[in-house]
């Protein structure tokens, strides 16, 4: 995918804080959850510090980040 960067869970105050989509891997290579953001680091942020219930059924699988800026939230 064109402009997909990846980057280590660990990693997330690399996260550009642009609009883009981002999206969560697990051990393997296809995406296990996908959204969109104003701001990319805020947003990815959040699912880790205030899981919502839908966030809690996958949020302990994710290994890597990607995510694709963008020139708008659309």
């Amino acid at each position: 995918m064109e402009g997909l960067e990846i980057i280590p869970r660990n990693k997330l105050d690399t996260l550009p804080k642009v609009t883009g989509v981002y999206l969560f891997y697990a051990q393997k290579q296809a995406p296990i959850y996908i959204g969109k953001a104003v701001n990319i680091k805020e947003r990815v942020k959040g699912h880790f510090s205030q899981p919502s219930y839908g966030d809690n059924l996958f949020i302990k699988q994710v290994s890597k980040i990607g995510f694709i800026e963008t020139g708008s939230e659309i």
